[in-house]
């Protein structure tokens, strides 16, 4: 179904920072669908994992260039707004899920790739039924999903890019925590770890800045298992000055 779902998303679309579907191939013998896509050289895993290396050898190009990282930010967002225009949610942002084309005419462009978990969303948002698994790979996702949120909206997608923005800047995940795998790890150690590693970074969150925290389902459950005190000091200006990443840096002017 997941196959069938994006041969479907996919040939609706056309835009230069999505990934293209060229063919559909079925094989009689092992009952397999094989989709042809765009040839892409690299992608944002890769390329972050060669500088964070770098970084860890104390090679000069350490960190990338902050004028690339405003242009594939930039082509990110691009190919994100336009999936949202057509009221498509990818759900699944990540460094490994974005295409860079190698040697060729598109060198340098963006592809956003993998569009397995995509869904068309309408306005009012529907909830999700029972059934419907949480997505987003778990470094990447928003915090209203920790709180057991009904909806997915375009800021699902939003917040992912904003990881993937930290992580161009610093070349580490910037919500890395243990229990990566949900498959595997206990329900109470996603609900904890993951949110507090966010705090660790971002601060509390104020009820001014989220008007809609204590309409969340897990919002009483959250009030247990986390004290404001212990994060007064954190912030995200810390976390860049940590990083030594420049406020003037241009990767901040698109």
């Amino acid at each position: 179904m997941s196959a069938c779902r994006e041969i479907a998303l996919l040939r609706e679309l056309d835009h230069p920072n999505v990934i293209a579907l060229q063919g559909v191939f079925l094989s009689h013998c092992d009952r397999k669908v094989y989709l042809l896509m765009d040839f892409s050289e690299h992608d944002l895993w890769h390329i972050i994992k060669f500088h964070r290396a770098s970084k860890a050898n104390k090679k000069s190009m350490s960190n990338i260039p902050p004028l690339t990282v405003k242009s594939l930010l930039y082509q990110i967002l691009d190919g994100i707004h336009y999936l949202h225009t057509n009221w498509i949610l990818h759900r699944d942002l990540k460094p490994a899920n974005i295409l860079v084309m190698g040697e060729g005419p598109e060198r340098g462009r963006v592809k956003i790739a993998d569009m397995g978990f995509a869904r068309l969303f309408n306005a009012p948002l529907k909830p999700l039924a029972d059934l419907d698994p949480v997505v987003v790979t778990f470094w990447y996702r928003a915090p209203e999903l920790l709180l057991g949120a009904r909806h997915y909206t375009k800021a699902i997608d939003i917040w992912a890019i904003g990881c993937i923005f930290a992580e161009l800047l610093t070349s580490e995940p910037i919500f890395h925590c243990r229990q990566e795998d949900i498959k595997t790890s206990n329900p109470h150690l996603i609900m904890t770890s993951h949110p507090r590693r966010i705090f660790q970074v971002m601060g509390f969150p104020m009820e001014k800045d989220w008007e809609d925290i204590r309409k969340m389902p897990e919002f009483p459950t959250f009030q247990s298992d986390f004290r404001k005190q212990n994060y007064t000091g954190c912030s995200l200006v810390k976390y860049l000055d940590k990083h030594k990443i420049a406020k003037e840096s241009k990767a901040f002017s698109l």
